[in-house]
């Protein structure tokens, strides 16, 4: 799985991409369980997010732990994302690879292990089924389609896969790409690990993602996939 970071010097006014090396993912899971293919990644290993978190401090996605002043609950797998004061301008990106698994493009399934007393929803764009391009501002989404984790849940952790609208993609073979943009989170809302899998009848447990096959990442300079040079072209270009 190549899930990567981008870092400019220089940034448009319409969108930044936070500096995550701390928490970038060089470590996740693949599982075979009860006849599906599954990849596991936690949720504070984001590859990029929006400029809300540091422009304005009290906006945007935030690790809870580690940027927030919410008490990280026991159990958590590392760190976990909340949802802090959201506005349409905030996002997370994911960069994922269903290689590892041998994954075959198709229909596949997301589940996020959360504590989500509030039944907060958020959006998901996946890169293929929703667009070509990376979006630089919230594209218009359709509850049926892509309205995600619209559940109660917890506490404890929990996995949820919500009402069972968005959670389903159409993903590419290879690698992908996901954000998850700003719908009705908040400060209650926590998300702590998110897997993909193709089997509409799975349900995860923790001790599946205990056990799952842990894949570690050499960390290296990387470029771009060819699929997304013409967005993040756009992007550099405006420096």
């Amino acid at each position: 799985m190549k899930l990567r970071i981008a870092i400019f010097f220089c940034v448009p006014l319409y969108i930044t991409l936070l500096l995550t090396s701390a928490y970038a993912v060089d470590v996740y899971k693949i599982s075979e369980l009860r006849g599906g293919k599954q990849v596991w990644f936690e949720a504070e290993a984001f590859d990029a997010r929006d400029t809300a978190s540091e422009t304005t401090p009290n906006v945007g996605f935030k690790l809870v732990d580690a940027e927030s002043n919410i008490e990280l609950p026991e159990g958590a797998f590392g760190d976990a994302i909340v949802n802090v004061n959201g506005n349409d301008s905030i996002w997370l990106l994911y960069n994922f690879d269903l290689s590892e698994v041998d994954g075959q493009a198709g229909t596949w399934y997301i589940w996020s292990r959360e504590i989500n007393p509030t039944n907060a929803s958020e959006f998901l764009w996946v890169m293929g089924d929703d667009g070509d391009e990376i979006p630089t501002v919230k594209p218009t989404f359709e509850i049926d389609d892509d309205r995600i984790f619209d559940a109660d849940t917890g506490p404890p952790w929990m996995w949820d896969r919500g009402n069972r609208e968005g959670e389903r993609k159409e993903l590419q073979e290879g690698e992908n790409t996901m954000m998850i943009w700003y719908r009705q989170g908040n400060t209650s809302a926590l998300r702590d690990v998110f897997v993909w899998t193709n089997n509409s009848d799975y349900t995860p447990a923790d001790i599946d993602y205990i056990e799952a096959q842990e894949i570690v990442i050499k960390p290296k300079s990387v470029k771009p996939s060819d699929k997304l040079t013409a967005t993040w072209g756009k992007i550099k270009g405006e420096f």
